[in-house]
């Protein structure tokens, strides 16, 4: 799994994270600091549905914690999400995908999912 960092400089955003396979293990803090999420791209390869669930927290227990936004990406989509006047994480941005919605839901999807976040 590899999750990189680009600066970016347009006038809505200035960071670009992608993470090429996301899965259950929690990606944390993956801008370094707070920021604003514009756009969340998904590309779901997988013959089931996957929740990706995003956490204002730099530390998360999976067992515990509830994530602040959690979206619905369709077996086998591309899909998008896009936020207008962005949504804040004032702590930290952190990050995993599983199969099902409950909050302490651990299950990994069968093969990671691409995911792009468009944030300032």
């Amino acid at each position: 799994m590899a999750t990189t960092t680009t600066d970016r400089h347009v006038a809505i955003a200035t960071k670009l994270i992608v993470d090429t396979a996301l899965s259950n293990t929690v990606q944390t803090d993956v801008l370094g600091t707070t920021g604003t999420l514009y756009t969340l791209f998904v590309n779901n390869g997988n013959a089931h549905n996957v929740y990706i669930k995003l956490f204002n927290k730099i530390v998360v227990n999976l067992a515990s914690d509830v994530a602040d936004l959690v979206y619905l990406v369709p077996a086998s989509t591309v899909d998008c999400l896009i936020i207008d006047q962005g949504y804040a994480f004032d702590v930290g941005l952190s990050m995993v995908c599983v199969r099902n919605p409950t909050d302490t839901d651990t299950t990994a999807p069968s093969a990671g999912v691409a995911v792009r976040l468009v944030c300032s």
